[in-house]
């Protein structure tokens, strides 16, 4: 496996926990409150072994709206 999908493995599992967190918390139409709405642009993460782009999953609260 290399950096990139190492990295990446890393970013969606911290991803999930964020999501679990709030898995019952839900809106007054029983939707949840916090869902997953795609990702930001893929940003460069400079490691030892050189520069690998990043897809960081975007997060949507719909606890404001």
């Amino acid at each position: 496996m290399g950096a990139q999908e190492l990295i990446a493995q890393a970013v969606e599992t911290e991803f999930q926990v964020l999501l679990d967190q709030y898995k019952d918390v839900r809106l007054l139409d029983g939707r949840k409150a916090v869902v997953r709405n795609g990702f930001l642009p893929s940003r460069t993460v400079q490691t030892g072994i050189g520069d690998v782009e990043v897809k960081v999953p975007k997060v949507r609260d719909r606890h404001f709206r």
